[in-house]
């Protein structure tokens, strides 16, 4: 009995309450090159972290932000491999003093922001839902990658994402508005395929690609000792609460598509949300004191690319060819016209052409073409004398005419 509730423990805290070694407290206490000790001593798999298998027989698809196949939890790129998770962004406008929020705004399109929702960090922390989703490389390998789930932007974005997954950037002249009305081009647009770790959810999805998104997300790691998460919920980001930067943002249209029904409430201020990439956090939590206040705001501009189309649709309305003329509407016509089927049998018209007083006059232009050939040979003696020549040689029978050329 005892062994048995033995292997059922965690094998870091020996703890009973059946919670995996990537959730434990203990363990994410330490650093990378401990971990990865630990987890060679006890044999486990470097990429998911369990038993019975090694990580060269894993079925895990996901890549570290480093490149390598191991769990984030154990890369040793970065000594602060906490608040990195693969794509670097810039910091938020940050407003030092909260009381007056309206003039410290950084006024710099370089400063601008470019998310949704709004969340004041102090003391109680608004959770902005994060999770991974599996993104198309140009390769066709599906990778791991970081995103924020947005319900209140108009539309998609993403942060040097391009060339983490080596996908092509089509250019457009196009601009997004953030905090303060602050102006930011777009450096294009590109289009990749989106999708969970089942696959029941599939679907290409056109993302901007913009100077960056956002800072850390939280901006401060969240204080979750006291919360006890069940081991049913496989959560979409399991490390929800701490400080990481993010590359990615799904809007409002993919959102409400995946969200489903379930909700669990942890406590009136935390619940999570089940979704088809898994479960995501939402609600308060306790975190670090902090004066700093991002706005998450996202608004489309129109390019002056799509202005001028809109100009010229509506310049050419009346100038534009009926439909009804094109020629494939035609063709169908004239088939309705003609063609019958009576008894088994089909009745076709022959197609002749109506408008037959349209066809040139062969005669005319052959005569343009003789009283062209005959000023030539009028001004040109020599041409002359050598064209007689031919004309006799011909009719002589010393030369002969040329019926088909080979």
């Amino acid at each position: 009995m005892n062994r048995s509730v033995e292997n059922k423990s965690c094998i870091v805290c020996k703890d009973q309450t059946l919670h995996p070694i990537f959730r434990c407290k203990r363990f994410l206490e330490l650093n990378p090159e401990k971990r990865l000790d630990l987890v060679r001593l006890h044999k486990l798999c470097e990429l998911c972290l369990r038993k019975n298998h090694k990580r060269m027989q894993c079925t895990s698809t996901y890549v570290c932000p480093c490149g390598k196949k191991h769990s984030r939890s154990l890369c040793t790129a970065a000594i602060d491999d906490r608040k990195k998770w693969v794509i670097p962004s810039a910091e938020l406008p940050v407003l030092t003093n909260p009381e007056d929020r309206e003039s410290n705004v950084v006024d710099s399109s370089t400063q601008n922001t470019v998310l949704s929702s709004t969340a004041s960090q102090h003391r109680k922390n608004v959770l902005i839902s994060t999770g991974s989703v599996f993104l198309r490389n140009n390769e066709g390998r599906e990778l791991k990658c970081p995103v924020i789930f947005d319900s209140a932007s108009n539309i998609n974005i993403s942060r040097k994402m391009c060339d983490f997954l080596g996908i092509a950037i089509e250019k457009i002249n196009s601009s997004v508005s953030g905090l303060n009305s602050l102006k930011q081009n777009l450096k294009g647009k590109t289009n990749t395929l989106i999708s969970n770790k089942s696959g029941t959810f599939r679907e290409n999805v056109e993302f901007f690609v913009t100077e960056k998104i956002t800072g850390l997300t939280p901006s401060v790691t969240l204080d979750v000792s006291e919360i006890k998460i069940p081991e049913f919920l496989e959560l979409s980001d399991p490390y929800f609460y701490e400080a990481k930067e993010i590359h990615a943002l799904l809007n409002a249209d993919i959102f409400f598509r995946i969200i489903k029904d379930n909700v669990y409430k942890v406590n009136k201020e935390l619940l999570f949300r089940e979704t088809e990439f898994g479960w995501i956090a939402g609600g308060r939590l306790q975190g670090t004191n902090t004066n700093n206040f991002s706005c998450y705001f996202l608004k489309d501009n129109d390019s002056v690319d799509d202005t001028l189309k809109l100009f010229f649709e509506l310049e050419s309305l009346g100038i534009k060819d009926d439909p009804c003329y094109r020629k494939d509407d035609q063709a169908m016509n004239i088939f309705k016209e003609t063609v019958q089927y009576n008894n088994n049998r089909y009745v076709v018209e022959l197609p002749f052409r109506k408008h037959w007083n349209e066809l040139s006059n062969n005669i005319s232009v052959s005569k343009q073409r003789f009283q062209s050939l005959w000023g030539r040979l009028r001004r040109d003696k020599t041409l002359y004398t050598q064209y007689k020549e031919t004309i006799q040689d011909l009719n002589q029978g010393i030369i002969e005419k040329v019926m088909k050329l080979m």
